[in-house]
Formats: structure tokens, C-alpha cells, sequence
């Protein structure tokens, strides 16, 4: 019983640890015990903190761009009970889901268009509230350490 549990343990570990840790044998032993019956949604070690943020900016014809994120957050804790909360909700999913593809590197992975098709949703929404002519709307990363320029993302 106490070497059944010993394994139990030791797969359990091999396969929630960090990449880092794992040789590609162990992995594949571990997966194929854990994946049909103990698979869950969750990592032994969390990834590393990103030391940046992610804004949503839109600019108007060839126009300067400008951060709406923080615009859309103030309108929104100014006038709570208006339709300003769900893109407000929108913005800082966007926003937050693209910090975490890129701190975990998987930005450009599999489409490439990801990100395009939910910031053209954006844009109706957006334009819906602000009608204009041509609207441009983009990802940045910005370091939260410095003062240098973002990082266009998409």
C-alpha cells in the first residue's frame, strides 16, 4: 500500500511540476497514469509574474494613439448603473488574458487572428459608444518598471 501511494505521489508530482523539473521519460509515464483518472486544471508552481501591462489603444484616422483602458475604467466607476460596465469588462479581459498568453509565451502560437476577431467585437462595441469614421484599435505592452515605449502586441 505505501509503494502504491509512493507512486501515486511521485506521478502526481511529475506531472503537475514545472517543465524545468520533468525529463521527457518521466512525463510521459506520469501523464499516461494521471490523465485517464486524477487529471486537473492546476500547476504544482505558478509561472512568473509579468512585469508588465497590457493596454487597449485607438487612434482615429493617422492620429496619435491613445491608452482607452483607463478611460473606459474611469467612466465606468463614475457612472456605475450604465451599459459603460460591460465594456469595461470587456477591456480588462482582453487586457488580461493577453498579459497572461504572453507571460506564458503562447501570444502567436496557434492563430495568429486570434486576436483580431475579438478586437473587431471590441471596436463595434466601442463605436457604438463613440461613433467615428476610422477607428484603429491595438494591444500594447507596456514594462511596468520604465518609462519606455510599448511593445505593439497586435
Amino acid at each position: 500500500m505505501i509503494c502504491l501511494l509512493t507512486f501515486h505521489f511521485t506521478c502526481t508530482y511529475f506531472y503537475t511540476a514545472p517543465d524545468t523539473f520533468n525529463s521527457i521519460k518521466l512525463e510521459i509515464i506520469s501523464a499516461r497514469y494521471i490523465n485517464p483518472f486524477f487529471h486537473q486544471y492546476w500547476a504544482l508552481f505558478a509561472p512568473n509574474l509579468p512585469d508588465y501591462n497590457v493596454v487597449i489603444e485607438v487612434s482615429e484616422k493617422e492620429g496619435v494613439w491613445r491608452n482607452i483602458s483607463h478611460e473606459i475604467l474611469e467612466n465606468h466607476y463614475s457612472y456605475r448603473i450604465t451599459e459603460k460596465g460591460r465594456l469595461a469588462l470587456a477591456f480588462t479581459g482582453i487586457a488580461r488574458w493577453a498579459t497572461w498568453e504572453c507571460a506564458v509565451g503562447r501570444v502567436n502560437e496557434k492563430d495568429p487572428e486570434k486576436y483580431q476577431h475579438i478586437l473587431k467585437d471590441l471596436c463595434r462595441g466601442y463605436l457604438r459608444m463613440n461613433p467615428t469614421d476610422d477607428l484603429r484599435i491595438r494591444l500594447t505592452k507596456y514594462d511596468l518598471y520604465s518609462a519606455k515605449e510599448g511593445e505593439f502586441i497586435f
